[in-house]
């Protein structure tokens, strides 16, 4: 039961017409990576009394309308990394478009077509890219377009989610979209890129204030239309005159050194900051099967769901992109719930399945029991790295609360403590 005052406050509002509503519920898109969804999952628990309604779920993967910000170097991964979740987001819905300012020129139509899995006239009617012609002030009117059309055509893109709010409650949200900005470091005003001759420092610094406006002004705008944006930036590495000189790291889990252009306000104001960074060797990969390719370790330097400084781990081949079952297996593997016996590979505890490292794809797709037999143990190993993790944070938020009590009750009995 709601406080007197929230009572009267709920009642009272209603009569104001330029106070917003209340916060409504987030829901997750997944990605197409269990491992990574998970690992930015929380539990959501519904309970109420009158329905009969008391149990809990996963919300995973990225948030309704939030703004996702993907660092790496040259080379990591990140746009290909960004086209194939977002082409995974929108799949479910006939309505979900993928919009994309591409400032680096951007790979081929027939890369993006097969990361994202829309081919032909799909992929006419998914995917919008602009190339030429970006400046900050028609990227945000390019967001303000999309949040128009879909916030005034309201009936048209909301539907029912299937998940249910902590009250027991229907959640409803309109289509998800995504948008990707590729990438943040070559976003400029008009004035900069229409210019003859070259500026100094001054219009750089020019530039990042417009740039950080744009972005404070288009955050509101993501959660109203449930519009998904992910801006990729790169991470440059400082040069250091003086070995011994320590410059602190630009936002915490970023390595001491590195930094970010474009200034800081697309990790502060991110919902997720992800860093990707090659972590095999050639053997890593040769034992995959996999020419021309690398482990990514995926980096959470910020999360608003789940915890920070957490890794999981993606598999890249260049020819298909990241791979959602071997990226599965190889955290599997690192947790050392896959195991040798010889020549062959097992799952601990399921001797019954046997099954050669290069093999496992093949294994996968042929072997129905082995498949589901994997798929249950995955999720079994996932949900119980949240829930370890949920119950530490729990444990730790009561352990604060009892330590809180326990002062000011010493407090109140000695008097409370002289000024």
């Amino acid at each position: 039961m709601a406080s007197l005052l929230a009572s009267m406050y709920r009642e009272a509002v209603k009569a104001y017409e330029n106070i917003g509503p209340e916060k409504e519920a987030d829901v997750g898109y997944s990605t197409g990576f269990p491992n990574f969804d998970m690992r930015n999952a929380i539990k959501v628990h519904v309970k109420n009394e009158e329905k009969g309604l008391d149990f809990s779920y996963y919300q995973v993967g990225i948030v309704d309308g939030s703004m996702n910000t993907i660092l790496g170097r040259s080379g990591s991964g990140k746009s290909t990394f960004t086209y194939q979740i977002a082409g995974n987001i929108v799949r479910p819905f006939p309505n979900g478009t993928i919009y994309a300012d591409e400032l680096e020129s951007g790979m081929q139509d027939s890369r993006k077509s097969q990361l994202t899995k829309f081919y032909g006239e799909e992929y006419e009617r998914r995917v919008i890219c602009r190339n030429t012609g970006i400046t900050s002030e028609n990227f945000y009117e390019n967001v303000k377009l999309v949040r128009d059309l879909k916030v005034t055509n309201k009936e048209k893109f909301e539907y029912n989610t299937g998940y249910l709010d902590y009250k027991g409650d229907p959640i409803y949200k309109l289509e998800p979209t995504c948008y990707i900005l590729d990438s943040w470091a070559l976003l400029r005003p008009a004035s900069l890129t229409q210019e003859e001759k070259i500026s100094g420092q001054m219009s750089v610094t020019s530039s990042v204030k417009l740039n950080t406006e744009i972005i404070r002004r288009i955050i509101p705008m993501l959660k109203e239309a449930n519009i998904n944006l992910f801006i990729i930036n790169h991470i440059l590495k400082d040069v250091k005159i003086n070995p011994y000189d320590r410059t602190p790291a630009q936002v915490q889990y970023l390595d001491e050194g590195e930094r970010t252009p474009g200034g800081d306000t697309v990790m502060y104001l991110a919902n997720n900051l992800i860093k990707l960074f090659d972590s095999s060797s050639s053997k890593d990969m040769q034992a995959l099967d996999i020419d021309g390719g690398s482990i990514v370790a995926c980096k959470f330097l910020k999360s608003r769901t789940n915890k920070a400084g957490k890794t999981t781990y993606l598999v890249y081949n260049q020819e298909d992109g990241y791979d959602p079952e071997l990226s599965l297996y190889i955290n599997l593997k690192k947790d050392k719930l896959i195991e040798a016996k010889g020549a062959w590979m097992q799952m601990v505890g399921h001797p019954e399945f046997k099954f050669q490292q290069k093999n496992f794809k093949n294994k996968l797709r042929e072997d129905e029991a082995f498949r589901n037999t994997f798929m249950q143990f995955a999720m079994d190993y996932l949900a119980k790295m949240v829930n370890d993790e949920l119950e530490e944070a729990e444990a730790m938020a009561e352990q604060d609360i009892s330590l809180v009590n326990d002062f000011y009750s010493m407090i109140n009995y000695h008097g409370g403590i002289a000024a």
